[in-house]
């Protein structure tokens, strides 16, 4: 029994073979084609559908996670510099004493929350009119700066709190 797309193909090739005098063969060749060329693209899927999926991603897309990764770890440590920044006033308020050291510890958190905002600012991974290294190149240099970011803001950070760690009575946060 014939299937009704089987049954399809064998009035097209008839109409067709009528039309343009083609000859059989060439209908058998052309089928043998499309076979082979189906067979193909199922074997490709098949092998990348097998390959573990960190294969499949690109150098730069390798780069752009691990940036993404840094840089979600970092933002959250925005809240934290808000917080102890006004743990810093509330100190310098009640206090005369230590006013240089909460003015340079705030000026180092507020550095390090500016250095994220800018960086967010100014980061452009789509690039479009860059080469593939070109791209790949302001990646790593960007990864280079949010890793930079948040090494200065882990450090503001616990500089501020062993400051705050260190008052009487410490401040409840």
């Amino acid at each position: 029994m014939y299937s009704p797309f089987s049954a399809f193909l064998f009035i097209l090739q008839m109409q067709i073979s009528k039309r343009f005098r083609l000859k059989p063969e060439f209908f058998f060749l052309l089928a043998l084609l499309i076979s082979v060329a189906c067979q193909n693209n199922l074997n490709q899927k098949e092998e990348s559908s097998q390959k573990p999926a960190h294969d499949s991603l690109s150098a730069q897309e390798i780069v752009y996670n691990e940036v993404m990764e840094i840089h979600d770890e970092v933002m959250p440590a925005m809240s934290d510099i808000m917080s102890l920044n006004r743990q810093l006033k509330i100190v310098g308020d009640s206090s005369a004493r230590d006013t240089e050291t909460i003015n340079n510890l705030s000026a180092r958190l507020e550095n390090a929350s500016e250095g994220m905002m800018n960086r967010m600012r100014n980061f452009n991974p789509k690039l479009e009119t860059a080469t593939f290294e070109e791209t790949l190149n302001y990646l790593e240099e960007e990864k280079q700066k949010i890793k930079a970011v948040k090494v200065e803001m882990d450090q503001a950070i616990e500089a501020a709190e062993e400051f705050l760690n260190l008052q009487e009575p410490p401040l409840n946060r």
